[in-house]
């Protein structure tokens, strides 16, 4: 019978240490593939040479002036003159039409802090595997990175957007009053006064941007959800209820 080198009691030390590291570094990664993370001008450019960069200003903006290597994916691209969001299907289009599948890491920014977050609430909705928010002004990433034209998206796609969908935090008009019932809150507000908040506004890209506002405001044990709409009744009432 072949001699043991490690007693048994220490081999099941290993093994318990073993599987609360990987337990650990799952969690870890978990987190980091659905939040929302923070850079600013403070960060140094190698923090930020491996991630993509876009720049959700309008398209005029960003192809005139906008950072080296970023590419040009504006806010409004996806809600029409008569405030209807676009739908996931279209959107995930023209993501791919800008060479982006889902899988990379995204930093975005604009000259306008609507933009940035409406576009940023959009992506980690459609999947987006992580997102760093810029924090300060478009200029002070230009002094960080360098200034060039923005890059443009293509009319076919070069790549196809394959991230799963974080549908749990969507809410249809049809579902609201059942999960009113369960306790859930609207609100046009920027702050969480309740575990449960579903948010909204008068258009998608105003709900998108307060919904990422309130998503880094959040706490573990606050939910939150969007009012998907297009545009918002008039018979909604905005306020947050009571």
């Amino acid at each position: 019978m072949p001699t043991l080198l490690i007693k048994p009691s220490k081999l099941i030390t290993h093994f318990y240490k073993y599987l609360i590291t990987s337990v650990l570094l799952i969690g870890l990664f978990q987190v980091c593939h659905a939040n929302i993370l923070e850079l600013d001008k403070t960060s140094k450019p190698s923090q930020i040479k491996k991630i993509i960069l876009v720049d959700a200003s309008n398209l005029f903006d960003c192809q005139k002036e906008s950072v080296i290597g970023a590419k040009c994916i504006p806010a409004n691209t996806f809600q029409s003159e008569k405030g209807e969001l676009a739908s996931f299907y279209h959107t995930t289009w023209v993501l791919g039409t800008a060479g982006i599948q889902g899988s990379e890491e995204l930093l975005v920014f604009a000259d306008n802090d609507n933009n940035r977050d409406a576009l940023l609430g959009l992506l980690y909705l459609a999947g987006q595997k992580k997102l760093w928010r810029w924090n300060d002004k478009k200029s002070d990433l230009q002094e960080l990175l360098g200034q060039e034209q923005g890059q443009t998206r293509s009319i076919v796609r070069s790549k196809y957007y394959t991230a799963k969908m974080r549908d749990k935090h969507l809410v249809l008009p049809k579902e609201l009053e059942p999960l009113m019932k369960q306790g859930w809150r609207l609100s046009a507000e920027d702050k969480l006064s309740r575990k449960q908040t579903i948010v909204t506004d008068k258009l998608p890209l105003e709900t998108l941007a307060r919904f990422t506002r309130l998503f880094l405001l959040k706490t573990k044990n606050q939910m939150l959800k969007i009012l998907i709409h297009s545009p918002i009744k008039e018979s909604i009432t905005l306020k947050s209820s009571s």
